[in-house]
């Protein structure tokens, strides 16, 4: 692999790589605040859920059947959110 023979040729690759990075720390920003998002639209739905179910007159076979299903889907999303909110030590 070849050097760049002229400072222009380095300026312009710190620029990329500065450009590079730039672009993949706006990406973990929007990661970071989506997520936050996600995992606050996640709380609010288990909480009106478990309201509902606290407050109706259903059978206990349905209720538990509709807590059942729900959380099949919720418990990997709201353990994925966890994860990915958790700051890694550099």
């Amino acid at each position: 692999m070849t050097e760049p023979s002229n400072k222009n040729e380095k300026e312009k690759l710190k620029e990329i790589g500065l450009f590079s990075y730039g672009m993949e720390d706006k990406r973990e920003k929007i990661l970071l605040d989506q997520t936050a998002k996600l995992f606050t639209a996640i709380s609010i739905f288990i909480v009106a859920l478990l309201t509902f179910l606290s407050l109706g007159n259903m059978m206990q076979i349905q209720s538990l059947a509709i807590l059942g299903l729900t959380s099949i889907f919720l418990i990997p999303c709201f353990i994925s959110t966890i994860l990915i909110l958790w700051k890694f030590e550099y």
